[in-house]
């Protein structure tokens, strides 16, 4: 009996503490107008929840003109959050010139797939590009999720913990939710950009009107 009480205020406590992150995670993705400060702050969250030192976020990359439909790659941005900036200065390096291909690495799994990926211990990952070089990085454990438009992936979030890590289910499921409202700030991002290009060409199509109706009535 006892047993079973301490299995269900540890399942309880368990739940509080998710249901927080996503309302805090909601709420920042609802109320911060810069994406790029929101992307921030969720990573922070996320990382004090599942008690990681390092966050980062990689974005898909600007299509080409020549590129072929289908999945990108993927370019590291400056979203990271480290517990300490100094023992994790040389993953960050590492990493700050890494670009990703689909399927490649843990970002590129998390593309290809379209689902989130643990990997228990980097230094036992041969696909772990990051993991290859011969220095000490200071992290073991690797998680990431994907952030979705329509049904691509276009950025990953990923974290990376000191020791070994298992993987955890309800961990996945609560991420992907989180993604979720990452989505919707990253669609109002884009829309807010498009509405701002629409402006400016409709400026620039008024004075091509007038300079053209100056000329015809000169």
């Amino acid at each position: 009996l006892g047993m079973q009480r301490k299995l269900a205020e540890e399942s309880a406590a368990r739940s509080a503490k998710d249901n927080l992150l996503l309302f805090m995670t909601a709420a920042i993705t609802a109320e911060v107008d810069d994406a790029e400060d929101a992307l921030l702050r969720s990573v922070r969250v996320i990382c004090a929840y599942l008690g990681w030192p390092v966050g980062h976020l990689y974005l898909e990359s600007e299509a080409r003109p020549d590129e072929a439909e289908g999945p990108r790659d993927l370019v590291p941005t400056g979203i990271w959050h480290l517990d300490d900036a100094e023992e994790f200065a040389t993953f960050r390096r590492i990493t700050d010139m890494t670009r990703i291909k689909p399927g490649q690495e843990l970002p590129g799994r998390i593309v290809a797939t379209g689902a989130p990926v643990w990997i228990p211990d980097i230094r036992n990952d041969p696909e772990f590009l990051r993991g290859q070089q011969d220095e000490a990085l200071g992290i073991r454990g690797a998680f990431g999720f994907p952030i979705k438009l329509g049904t691509g992936t276009v950025a990953v979030l990923e974290f990376f913990s000191r020791e070994p890590a298992s993987e955890d289910q309800r961990t996945s499921r609560l991420m992907l939710a989180i993604g979720a409202h990452m989505s919707t700030l990253l669609e109002r991002e884009n829309n807010r950009h498009e509405l701002a290009q629409t402006a400016m060409d409709l400026t620039a199509t008024n004075h091509d009107l007038e300079a053209f109706t100056y000329t015809v009535s000169h």
